[in-house]
């Protein structure tokens, strides 16, 4: 009994492969709201791909992204968010 958990115990451990992965904060929504400069409720307009690519992720392709702002809940804002990947958030 003790040989076979063992030997289970040894194929498992060589056969696992190891991953790369990073730890990642799990944040409550009190958190996230304190850590906030501008909370909104937004319809997307318009998305369109640029030419901005991610450092270490050549398979990632860069948006622009318009939002219509449908209620502000935090923060000031007129018209339209404009969002990249590359960069903050702009207010248009």
């Amino acid at each position: 009994m003790r040989l076979r958990f063992l030997v289970v115990a040894l194929l498992i451990f060589l056969t696992s492969q190891p991953c790369d992965a990073r730890g990642a904060k799990l944040w409550p929504y009190d958190e996230m709201q304190k850590a906030a400069d501008l909370i909104v409720i937004a319809k997307p307009v318009k998305s369109e791909p640029t030419a901005a690519r991610l450092d270490g992720y050549e398979s990632a392709v860069g948006t622009n992204s318009t939002f219509d702002v449908q209620a502000t809940l935090k923060g000031a804002i007129d018209g339209n968010l404009s969002c990249n990947i590359s960069s903050s958030p702009k207010i248009r």
